[in-house]
Order: structure tokens, then sequence, then C-alpha cells
């Protein structure tokens, strides 16, 4: 039996362009999510060699690198999601609108309101 190819599920038609964008917008993730697992196991190797801090894999505790991402790991996963795609990887709202399947609207307001959360969490650790 012959093999279909993964985005070729669908076939013709609206539903055939939602199902490839699902298949890549998985396949996305799944490929962060194993970056970030090598990432992972390789810090944790190297704190078994004592080459770096295993509680801290290289960032300095205090640092502002930590506290940043202190901030990002207490925003709601939608929030962070948005905050991470727009800052650190530098895309434009409506490519995440597009990757995340939501309108442009959604990702402007998710990046307002986790500027927002972002904007107390700091003035709570300064006063």
């Amino acid at each position: 039996m012959p093999r279909k190819h993964f985005f070729a599920r669908g076939g013709d038609g609206p539903s055939s362009k939602a199902t490839t964008r699902s298949a890549v917008r998985t396949v996305a993730w799944r490929l962060c999510v194993s970056d970030w697992r090598s990432t992972q196991r390789l810090q944790r190797a190297l704190a078994r060699l004592k080459l770096v801090d295993a509680t801290t894999s290289d960032i300095a505790a205090g640092s502002p690198l930590a506290n940043a991402l202190g901030l990002l790991d207490a925003l709601p996963i939608d929030q962070r999601r948005v905050a991470v795609l727009y800052y650190i990887e530098d895309l434009p709202v409506d490519d995440i609108a597009a990757l995340l399947d939501v309108p442009p609207g959604t990702v402007k307001s998710r990046l307002s309101r986790g500027r927002e959360a972002l904007r107390r969490s700091l003035a709570a650790d300064q006063g």
C-alpha cells in the first residue's frame, strides 16, 4: 500500500489548509520540545562533570537573565508563548497569529496583558 505524504491527509479544499497548518504547527512545536530536551540533557551532563552549577545551569542566580526568566515563568502559558515568540524569537504579530491559529488582535491583547503583568511584578520587586 503506497504511503501518503504527511501533509496530504486532508485532500483538497479548505479543510486541507487547516490540516496542513495544524501539522506544521505540531512539527514545529515538537522540534522546539526536542531541542529543549537536548539542552536539558546537556546541562545535566555538564553538571555531573562539575562544569556548571547544577542549580543554575550556567546562569548566575540573581542575574538579570535569571530574573527575566523567572518573571516569564510566572506568566500564564498563553501570554508566555506570545511573549517568547515576539520578544525572543522576533516574530511579527501576524506570524504569531498564524502559528497559534488565533486572530492578530488576540496576540496583541496577550502581549499587552503579559507586559502589564511583567510591569506589576517588576514594580512589586522594586517596591
